[in-house]
Order: C-alpha cells, then sequence, then structure tokens
C-alpha cells in the first residue's frame, strides 16, 4: 500500500484544520495552501472529497473557509484515507473482483492471507484516532 499524494495533501490538510485556534474555527483553503506550500486547485479537489466524505465542512462568504465536521477527537485516520480509496488492497488478491482475473484464485496459497492482512489493516485504519496520528509527526 503506498498512500498517494492527494491523501498526503489531504492528511496535511485535516490536521492544519485539527490545529486550527479557536477549536473549530473556519480556515481559509488559500492560507493553508500558502502555509504548507501546497498547490491550491490541488488542495480545492481534496477539500471538496473530503467535504463529499463528511470530513470537512465548508462556510461561504465573509468569515468563511473550512473546518473539520463531527467531533475531532472521533475522527480516524480511516475516514480522511478512506475518503479517497474506500478499501486498502495490498495484492489484486484482495479485490472483491479477482477471482474473475486471475487463474490462480482457486489455488493460490498466499490468497486467504492477503486477504485478512488487507481486512486487518482496513480495520486497524478506522481505529487510528487522527489526533494520535499527527502527534506522530515531526512538528
Amino acid at each position: 500500500m503506498k498512500i498517494s499524494r492527494q491523501e498526503d495533501y489531504a492528511i496535511t490538510f485535516v490536521a492544519a484544520l485539527l490545529k486550527a485556534r479557536p477549536p473549530g474555527r473556519y480556515v481559509i483553503l488559500a492560507s493553508i495552501a500558502r502555509q504548507y506550500h501546497l498547490p491550491l486547485p490541488f488542495l480545492r479537489k481534496i477539500a471538496s472529497t473530503l467535504k463529499t466524505a463528511g470530513v470537512v465542512s465548508v462556510k461561504e462568504g465573509r468569515n468563511g473557509g473550512y473546518r473539520l465536521s463531527g467531533s475531532p477527537k472521533d475522527l480516524t485516520l480511516g475516514k480522511v484515507l478512506g475518503a479517497f480509496s474506500p478499501q486498502v488492497f495490498l495484492t489484486d488478491c484482495s479485490s472483491s473482483d479477482h477471482a474473475k482475473i486471475c487463474s490462480l484464485y482457486d489455488t493460490c496459497p498466499s490468497r486467504l492471507a492477503w486477504q485478512g492482512l488487507t481486512q486487518k489493516m482496513t480495520r486497524d485504519l478506522y481505529r487510528i484516532k487522527f489526533r494520535q496520528f499527527i502527534k506522530q509527526l515531526p512538528a
């Protein structure tokens, strides 16, 4: 599994909203783009995806911007990453449609192991609280 640039920037964006002071205030997208050297058009697309997934909310107009939806203490790393890729696939064996394209699907000795590991990683991502994850990042 490799985190895409889009997912990486999404983590940076959500971390910036989590660090906003006072907590829960709306933050202008352009200021986050400047502060973290992120391309604003790409960040807009990321913010839109996160809004659709219910991770962030937006307020238009004066004093508008973005903020986290819901309680920050309940937000998980899986919810943020899941906005872009709903399921982790460590191997092609892990995908639900792999049986259609793999001639070894029924006899593969490692398929079930990969599927089990994929399910465990997906579960674990949804258990990791975003706040705890961010604390591990360098300041």
